[in-house]
């Protein structure tokens, strides 16, 4: 299932839900981290942002990832 779909670094990525996210290539969806729940997408002028249902992940180059849980992610802004 598809939930979300950007554009990224002269890519398009996709956000597949349980099947996790998926960049593609040519014809083909490539999966790119299929660990991750992908449910949406977003994207500034340097970075993609991906949500899932504990953790928001982003990378700035679609090669290297960093993951914050949803608990970190709290306590960084102060909502929790």
């Amino acid at each position: 299932m598809v939930h979300s779909i950007r554009r990224f670094r002269d890519r398009v990525w996709v956000a597949s839900g349980v099947f996790g996210l998926h960049a593609l290539d040519g014809d083909e969806l490539v999966p790119v981290k299929p660990n991750v729940f992908a449910r949406t997408l977003d994207t500034t002028e340097d970075r993609l942002l991906i949500t899932a249902p504990q953790m928001v992940v982003d990378t700035v180059d679609g090669a290297q990832f960093q993951a914050t849980f949803v608990d970190g992610f709290a306590a960084y802004t102060g909502l929790n």
